[in-house]
């Protein structure tokens, strides 16, 4: 019960926050990058190598709960 709004409200607005903190969808070519790949780009910008290998495992894991 608890899971959708946990999708929806926390990890959706951490996601636009950081892209938006981050300024990845200014970087490389922003037509190119959308969904995941944006978010890990932000994450990579935000955290290095560390943030773009926890985007990966991030996607992965609510991938798989669904």
């Amino acid at each position: 019960m608890i899971g959708p709004v946990f999708d929806t409200l926390i990890l959706c607005t951490m996601t636009g926050l950081i892209i938006l903190a981050t300024g990845a969808y200014h970087t490389d070519t922003p037509s190119l990058l959308n969904g995941a790949q944006l978010s890990q780009k932000a994450f990579e910008l935000g955290l290095g190598e560390l943030g773009q290998n926890s985007a990966v495992i991030a996607t992965w894991v609510v991938g798989l709960s669904l």
